[in-house]
């Protein structure tokens, strides 16, 4: 019974963490293609380092 409940449990933190993995994609997508003020492909900034986006 104990060996069920631990494959179950191992089964939902694995789809949550794709889950998890595939939305944190999309959205880093989505900010990478936004067009910004200029209307080039934006900038991913973290304080005063910019990766860019696309």
């Amino acid at each position: 019974m104990e060996k069920e409940k631990l494959k179950k449990i191992i089964k939902i933190i694995l789809i949550v963490v794709v889950v998890l993995v595939i939305v944190t994609a999309i959205i880093l997508i989505i900010i990478g293609l936004l067009p910004n003020d200029n209307g080039t492909i934006s900038d991913i900034c973290t304080g005063d380092s910019c990766t860019v986006g696309g």
